[in-house]
């Protein structure tokens, strides 16, 4: 059986422990199947020190690992940085990960025995949060394994390199509140009639200090409402995309009063799930400015 190439491509803005732990998961993930190659692309002015350098080199190889830099502050600039890179290289696959994540063992071997069955070229999963607090379990998405998806997150998205003849590249301009660019960039390739495909192929996010509160959780949710425009404004146009935005803040208002309903049954899974769909609703109505 070939053995298929797969570069994994990891953005981060400055060298730290939660990237080191994410290479030493990247690292028990090696198999006869496939051959990895980790590129690391740091979106910052300045360049990494020698002795951090050193330290990413006692987990893999110089051969193994390439380190690139983009000074463009904004992970869209980051990521496109890899799509140029890689275009003219000998790889099979590409997969995205954040570097706030770790993989379990058979990560990549899970998607290479998918990708051999299933007539797709891209194909996504959960990020479950390592957090014990309570809401960080209602961001985490499920779907049935097999179903078709529309979408798909860097944090966990595996794909054939043939696609990136498309010329597609991340937006710049969904990132104003912190992320939505690589919903939108897969989106696109929807568009084009590509099929995403989610399994529960799982990575998980490490805890983080900044997020452990009640504050970031209800920011986030309103975040989303908001990016969600910029997302469909981008995708659909300046005139479609008001009519859809209607339709999705309207989505999620019932979806916060049938929580309001069921709150007696399970108070504190309803409550949080109504605060939570009000603010998206909020976010995407106020987002409606944008357009005026």
């Amino acid at each position: 059986m070939k053995k298929v190439n797969i570069s994994v491509c990891i953005c981060s803005r400055y060298f730290n422990n939660n990237l080191m732990k994410l290479l030493e998961s990247l690292k028990k993930n090696k198999n006869k199947r496939y051959f990895l190659k980790i590129v690391i692309i740091f979106n910052n002015l300045k360049k990494i020190e020698s002795r951090e350098i050193k330290k990413i080199h006692k987990i893999y190889k110089p051969s193994l690992i390439k380190i690139l830099y983009e000074k463009k502050i904004g992970v869209s600039h980051a990521r496109n940085k890899f799509l140029n890179y890689i275009k003219n290289k000998n790889t099979d696959f590409c997969c995205f990960l954040d570097d706030d994540c770790v993989v379990k063992k058979n990560y990549f071997l899970n998607y290479i025995k998918i990708i051999d069955k299933e007539d797709c070229n891209i194909f996504t999963g959960p990020q479950v949060y390592k957090s014990k607090n309570y809401f960080f379990r209602y961001l985490e998405r499920n779907y049935l394994d097999g179903s078709i998806v529309k979408w798909a997150s860097t944090n966990n998205v595996f794909f054939r390199k043939n696609i990136l003849s498309k010329n597609i590249f991340f937006s710049t301009k969904v990132t104003k509140y912190g992320f939505g660019e690589d919903q939108l960039f897969f989106s696109k390739y929807s568009q084009f009639g590509e099929k995403i495909k989610w399994f529960n192929n799982k990575v998980y996010e490490l805890r983080q200090k900044n997020r452990e509160n009640i504050k970031w959780f209800l920011s986030r949710n309103y975040y989303y409402g908001l990016t969600g425009f910029l997302i469909d404004k981008e995708l659909h146009g300046i005139l479609a995309c008001i009519p859809v935005n209607i339709v999705k803040s309207l989505y999620y208002l019932i979806k916060m009063f049938i929580n309001v309903v069921f709150i007696f049954i399970n108070p504190k899974k309803n409550l949080i799930l109504s605060i939570s769909n009000f603010l998206r609703f909020f976010g995407r109505i106020v987002s409606l400015k944008n357009i005026i």
